[in-house]
């Protein structure tokens, strides 16, 4: 028997498309009589019965809150250890003898506690990059983000680890797992950039279940023109720069509804700095209710200066959403602009060229909300896409040839 358990660390009031990839990879490997999967998620912040009621419906998943505040466990080695010893004692016991364990790390600086189990049970570790970590920056040191940009995407020189890799997690992850799997070919060409080798890294699209069968082909178009935003306030994420761009434009006879965890303090500030603009702030959502703001959008946006594979753009997809986003990185090989989406380059400053251009991806949206035969032909083809790309079921057996690779 294969034992797979899921290793994530999580904000406990926040359901990101991380938890939604697990979620989603968990319940298509429910029905493999040879595995067992857990999924072990480490909370912290807020309140824990927050956590979103969908991931109370998956079986096997366990809670872990931390005895410490974030920064405290993240810099105290001695304090992580402890917890590495509780949940070994309190997760791990009367494991059968002769199953081999799978430790799959969705959160890179997890792999300390991937190691510390691997030590104590054996096994095999697979590190799962959802993002590539020197791309936070954006939202944290502009500056040195540009520099690391300029650095790959404009005179394309090959990436030195002392200037890519700057915590000693990411380094040990890409070292120690016996394998890597990215969601997009751009991360994937990035880790063979860094000289990592090319039978240990592995490319497994994200996919999710398609909730969105009824709905499929009965879009509910609003009276007033909406446009949907599903995200958080992380300037990456690019809501500002495109509600500055609508505002410019002087649009006034639309709806942007905002889907996400947004503060108080942020949502005042957007209202005051647009108050032309008609913003709706839903707040933090279960799929239900996305489901339903999917299916009643005119359209969907995603601005974002970088991302991977998005389950927010998979999600609008499996629902026939129009959309237009920024031709960035996995949003990038997703899509075919004209086809599948609308999609727009990044800025064309000399000085910024990694910025999201929020006056041209207004132009676009302007565009699609104004043309209804084209948002009936991208909605046909975007749903075609899910699909025949971006299935749990693709993801599913695209992972069990992996467990298979590393238990064989």
């Amino acid at each position: 028997m294969n034992r797979v358990y899921m290793l994530e660390m999580a904000r406990s009031d926040v359901f990101n498309g991380v938890s939604r990839s697990i979620q989603a990879l968990m319940r298509c490997l429910a029905d493999d009589s040879g595995m067992e999967v857990a999924w072990l998620r480490l909370l912290y912040w807020g309140d824990s019965r927050t956590t979103l009621r969908d991931v109370e419906r998956v079986e096997h998943c366990f809670r872990y809150l931390l005895p410490y505040g974030v920064d405290t466990f993240l810099s105290d080695k001695e304090k992580r250890e402890q917890c590495w010893v509780q949940i070994l004692n309190r997760y791990f016991t009367d494991i059968p003898e002769g199953d081999t364990l799978i430790f799959h790390v969705h959160t890179l600086n997890l792999i300390e506690l991937a190691c510390f189990l691997q030590t104590h049970l054996g096994g095999h570790i697979i590190t799962h990059l959802h993002c590539i970590p020197w791309k936070s920056l954006y939202d944290r040191n502009q500056a040195h983000y540009k520099k690391l940009y300029y650095n790959y995407y404009i005179e394309k020189q090959k990436p030195r680890w002392e200037d890519f890799i700057y915590a000693d997690y990411e380094r040990k992850a890409y070292l120690t797992s016996d394998a890597l799997v990215c969601v997009t070919y751009n991360a994937r060409d990035f880790l063979l950039s860094l000289g990592l080798p090319e039978n240990k890294v592995h490319w497994v699209a994200n996919g999710l279940p398609n909730v969105a069968a009824e709905q499929n082909g009965r879009r509910q178009d609003a009276e007033v023109p909406t446009v949907l935003f599903v995200g958080n306030a992380n300037p990456s994420k690019g809501l500002e720069l495109l509600l500055e761009g609508l505002t410019n434009l002087r649009q006034r006879a639309l709806r942007i509804v905002v889907a996400g965890l947004f503060d108080m303090a942020t949502r005042e500030h957007l209202l005051n700095r647009f108050p032309q603009l008609d913003i709706r702030f839903v707040g933090q959502t279960d799929l239900e209710t996305l489901s339903r703001l999917y299916t009643q959008a005119t359209a969907g946006v995603i601005p974002s200066a970088h991302e991977q594979c998005s389950c927010v753009a998979i999600e609008m997809m499996m629902h026939g959403l129009p959309l237009v986003c920024s031709s960035v990185d996995g949003l990038d090989e997703m899509f075919q602009h004209e086809i599948t989406a609308l999609k727009v380059p990044l800025s064309p400053a000399a000085d910024n060229p990694y910025t999201p251009d929020g006056q041209a991806l207004a132009q676009a949206l302007v565009r699609l909300l104004a043309d209804a035969s084209l948002r009936h032909r991208l909605s046909c083809q975007v749903r075609t896409l899910y699909e025949s790309d971006f299935t749990d079921t693709l993801m599913r057996e695209k992972m069990r040839s992996i467990y298979s690779l590393l238990t064989s």
